[in-house]
């Protein structure tokens, strides 16, 4: 069986501005703790090889909408669309 939250979210952000401004964001938010967010800066194709994952969601924009194209975050290098 499935479980319905995940035991750990990987967050990819451009750079460390992003990062802080995801930390303020969680405690203004006041996000629980029961799953444990690890933050990465770098793209998908440099994280190390020892972090497991089920599913990469791309962020939309201000609207919540996706462009559509590949999002350069979560495209792995040398990949062609």
């Amino acid at each position: 069986m499935i479980p319905h939250t995940p035991s750990q979210i990987h967050l990819l952000c451009t750079d460390e501005e992003h990062s802080q401004a995801f930390k303020e964001a969680k405690t203004a938010h006041r996000l629980p703790a029961s799953v444990p967010i690890q933050i990465h800066n770098c793209p998908l194709s440099e994280l190390p090889l020892s972090v497991q994952f089920d599913v990469v969601v791309s962020a939309t924009d201000e609207d919540g909408i996706t462009d559509g194209m590949p999002n350069a975050l979560v495209t792995p290098k040398n990949c062609y669309y």
